[in-house]
């Protein structure tokens, strides 16, 4: 599980590669991690854009560009978040 500072490291190198950049694409890999329907969740992230990055504790939170929307990530045991 990562640590704090690892946590904050991640939010770091993401706001410098991912800030202001569209979202082409989504893939859910495991459907329950997904509240409440995965299609619902792919339609509304596709198109937007991410304009900030912020953190509470281990929580990423992305603002997406509809200003109402945000992405919630926890890095759960692995600690990992991969960006393609």
């Amino acid at each position: 599980m990562p640590e704090l500072p690892e946590v904050e490291t991640i939010n770091r190198d993401l706001c410098d590669c991912v800030l202001g950049k569209n979202i082409k694409q989504v893939e859910v890999l495991a459907a329950k991690s997904v509240w409440p329907i995965p299609k619902k969740f792919v339609n509304l992230l596709t198109g937007q854009s991410l304009v900030a990055i912020d953190r509470i504790g281990k929580l990423l939170i992305f603002s997406l560009s509809d200003k109402k929307n945000y992405l919630l990530v926890h890095l759960k045991m692995t600690g990992q978040l991969i960006y393609a």
